[in-house]
């Protein structure tokens, strides 16, 4: 935590030697200091994978389109999907219960294009790496979220993002 006076500075539970004193990642018992404030109780059904990213991809894509889409629901995004592919998943999933007015997810991957055509999503297959240009290079957003991991789709996105747009 870097906001947090209470506790050693960057401390982190269960992450190993960077974890200072309160466990590691593959431990039976790890320490959380004021765990009734910060974990919330699940039920003995909860199937834990489905709640496994909530702490760390889920809110990733709250950052990449949630908060400027609390403030105005009715924003372009553009989705530039890849190496970070469950972040691109969330993060069009959340565009598109916040009510963004136009959602483009890019990809390369065939498998993710299709889970997010399903939600009703516009989609388009590239491929950055093999710089392929898209049919709608010209097209401008307000919100641009890249999850490729690629520089040259790093690259697309600022070309594509508007002029008082959020990268």
């Amino acid at each position: 935590s870097k906001s947090c006076s209470s506790v050693p500075h960057s401390s982190n539970f269960g992450l190993g030697g960077s974890g200072k004193e309160f466990g590691g990642a593959i431990t039976d018992l790890v320490l959380i200091p004021f765990a009734k404030q910060m974990l919330l109780p699940l039920k003995d059904n909860t199937n834990l994978v489905t709640v496994a990213s909530l702490s760390d991809n889920l809110v990733e894509a709250w950052k990449l389109v949630g908060i400027e889409l609390e403030q105005n629901p009715n924003k372009s995004v553009l989705i530039l999907g890849g190496k970070a592919s469950s972040i691109s998943l969330y993060t069009a999933t959340l565009a598109k219960h916040m009510g963004a007015k136009d959602i483009l997810f890019m990809d390369s991957d065939k498998t993710r294009l299709e889970k997010v055509e399903k939600m009703g999503i516009q989609v388009e297959e590239i491929d950055f790496e093999s710089s392929k240009t898209s049919k709608r290079n010209n097209k401008r957003f307000e919100i641009v979220s890249d999850c490729s991991g690629v520089p040259a789709a790093w690259e697309y996105g600022l070309r594509s993002l508007d002029v008082d747009g959020y990268f």
